[in-house]
């Protein structure tokens, strides 16, 4: 799996509540559009980036791009202990550098994809 994420520290977001839902609202639009129309939807995303239409297409083969439903579900799913498994991993790997592992909930903050669900 490969996963795109927004990131931001605690204080931006909490500084930032509008322009995250805007965001959020924006990538559910462009994620509805490619779904309704994925031929010009495809063509919109080469000629943004520049490269040839076919590779779009190559790229985009099996790929799927999650609503802000499909990552609420997501999040607050199985995922919540993948982060645990991982940060277990990790601190297994670098004891002397990870000495807390921080909870799902320490991490995540949906309140703005839950503002704009529908």
């Amino acid at each position: 799996m490969i996963s795109d994420l927004l990131t931001a520290k605690p204080a931006w977001i909490a500084d930032n509540h509008d322009a995250i839902q805007s965001l959020n609202r924006a990538w559910d639009d462009a994620v509805d559009f490619i779904h309704e129309h994925p031929s010009e939807g495809l063509e919109i995303v080469a000629a943004a980036v520049g490269r040839p239409l076919d590779e779009i297409k190559t790229a985009f083969t099996g790929l799927r791009l999650y609503t802000v439903e499909d990552n609420i579900a997501f999040l607050e799913g199985t995922f919540q202990a993948t982060i645990v498994d991982i940060g277990e991993i990790m601190q297994a790997i670098h004891p002397e550098e990870i000495k807390v592992i921080p909870s799902a909930g320490d991490l995540l903050s949906l309140d703005d994809l839950h503002a704009v669900g529908r």
